[in-house]
């Protein structure tokens, strides 16, 4: 066993009442050691133990530089002992590289970083690791962590299971343990996950390491890698994030390891018989990257040029194709209701947007109909989705839930499934955003202002108070619409209802929104009224 006080150690200037005092000490704006959620049946560890300060106004200061530095989990847990449920104790020392921060589609951000770590046993090191946390710093609080690092703690526990004869070619999962936040951190009531790893050797490869080795190096590389991903594939795991940058290179052992960062795997449901057809198909080029970069490019332009003909931006690549989303339903865009649209974003990014009457298929049969709205960047440099749209997605959760809680029908479509993605590179923008919302769809015919304008007052008299209570009713769920226009509004003759279809930007709060409605302003503002020096059609 390696003492932690040795020259030797990670942290040598740190005493064994150091470690001590990472959990227990108390200062006067600490508060006690706190336990948090009651693990579930299947869960084998115990609540994390952790001394956090209480959010205080200088705490809150903190908090704003730590954010502005990037430095979310150092805030809270640098030079902390964490206890998991196998009783062992984890201390945390130099974190790797920078935090990450990435966003979700319901508006919820996360905080994603690596450290060092040691177990201790009696100020002992006795065994070193990788420790990553992932932890909610936005939006509202999520007591489960996203599917995406669901999937990874199920790969890394299967590996754990796994037996070869042969070097595990990815990290194996030590411990691990998931709890909410307490009410002085980022989010109160959001999640925060600890995986422990084991370290892995060699070094990190990225492309520009990679080109700066010898042929001859790059060739053991590339053996090596084969090598790794079948056993990986033997061993029932599928790596769902590739590049250079996933990779880690022992010179000496000449092998090639799964790294840590953005591990993202896919738990194979069966063991299969992978093919290796590819793997095994000759070098045309010296550099098959390369070569491969230059047919995706050429695609992409042939797209392009397709897309500038016809319009089609988003079509071409969508219309009546299954999209699958992450809890597994697939929906299809079968009618388009109007032409793409193109809008520039403040960054010079082009967009384009499309909107289909969609079907949710499950076993060759359709069990809901609905709406999908699709948000696809053509131009500019790659950006992640904009922030309005995650605001349109936060407005159509909100309406979906009030749906549920509500006897009445919300004058409004709620959010069924949504996803956002990069495109790769063969699409219009490597590494641009595509988002997919499917919605309910609403009965009823959309206003044309001419027709509208030219009815009898009586008759538009009746749809503006169906309008006002509808608004009324979504402003009640905590949603505010913004983009305004009768374009935006379905009128259901047989119902007599108004529903209001565009969530666009909308404004979400807790609670409702109390302002009141002034009949002038809003009927202006969408469209009911002429202003003054409008003239009203006979």
């Amino acid at each position: 066993m390696e003492d932690v006080n040795s020259p030797g150690s990670m942290r040598s200037q740190m005493s064994s009442a150091a470690i001590s005092e990472s959990t227990s000490h108390t200062s006067p704006t600490s508060s006690p050691p706190m336990s948090f959620r009651k693990p579930e049946a299947n869960e084998q560890s115990l609540p994390v133990t952790i001394q956090i300060p209480r959010r205080t106004p200088q705490m809150a200061q903190k908090m704003a530089r730590a954010s502005g530095n990037g430095d979310w989990t150092y805030m809270f847990y640098r030079d902390c002992t964490l206890s998991f449920g196998d009783h062992s104790k984890w201390k945390l020392f130099k974190r790797i590289g920078d935090e990450e921060s990435i966003e979700m589609n319901d508006g919820a951000a996360v905080a994603a970083a690596l450290y060092h770590c040691a177990r201790i046993e009696n100020s002992n090191i006795v065994q070193r690791g990788i420790m990553k946390i992932y932890t909610q710093i936005k939006g509202m609080p999520l007591e489960m962590p996203p599917v995406q690092v669901k999937k990874e703690i199920a790969a890394l526990k299967h590996l754990r299971t796994v037996k070869t004869d042969a070097d595990t070619p990815a990290p194996r999962m030590i411990v691990y343990k998931s709890m909410q936040q307490p009410g002085h951190t980022w989010v109160p009531g959001g999640f925060v996950v600890f995986i422990v790893m084991e370290k892995m050797p060699g070094i990190p490869l990225s492309w520009h390491k990679y080109d700066a080795l010898q042929e001859e190096e790059r060739e053991k590389v590339r053996l090596a890698f084969r090598a790794m991903l079948i056993n990986l594939w033997d061993a029932g795991v599928d790596p769902w994030e590739r590049g250079l940058d996933k990779l880690r290179w022992d010179k000496v052992a000449k092998k090639c390891y799964i790294g840590y960062k953005e591990l993202q795997m896919l738990l194979l449901d069966l063991k299969q018989n992978v093919s290796t057809t590819a793997l095994d198909a000759p070098r045309t080029a010296e550099r098959p990257a390369q070569s491969a970069r230059n047919k995706e490019q050429a695609v992409a332009q042939k797209l392009w040029s397709m897309a500038q003909e016809t319009g089609k931006w988003v079509g071409i690549l969508y219309f009546k194709k299954a999209i699958k989303f992450e809890d597994g339903s697939r929906c299809i865009p079968v009618e388009r209701f109007c032409d793409e649209r193109l809008d520039r974003d403040p960054d010079g990014a082009v967009i384009a947007r499309a909107v289909y009457k969609c079907i949710k298929v499950e076993s060759a049969k359709i069990v809901q109909k609905g709406v999908m709205k699709v948000y696809l960047q053509i131009d500019g440099q790659p950006e992640q989705c904009p922030v309005w749209v995650l605001e349109e997605i936060t407005a159509l959760r909100k309406l979906a839930l009030a749906r549920t809680q509500s006897e009445d029908r919300i004058p409004a479509p709620g959010l069924i499934v949504t996803k956002t993605e990069q495109q790769p590179r063969w699409k219009y923008v490597h590494g641009g955003f595509a988002v997919f919302i499917v919605m309910d769809g609403m009965p009823g015919e959309t206003l044309d202002p001419t027709t509208f304008h030219q009815q009898p007052v009586h008759l538009q008299q009746q749809v503006q108070q169906a309008f006002k209570k509808s608004l009324q009713r979504i402003w009640a769920a905590g949603v505010c619409p913004i983009d305004q226009g009768l374009r935006n509004l379905l009128w259901h003759k047989e119902e007599g209802k108004c529903y209001i279809v565009d969530m666009e930007e909308a404004e979400s709060i807790d609670g409702a929104f109390s302002a009141p409605f002034h009949d002038g302003l809003e009927f202006r503002s969408w469209g009911f009224e002429r202003y003054p020096e409008e003239v009203r059609p006979e």
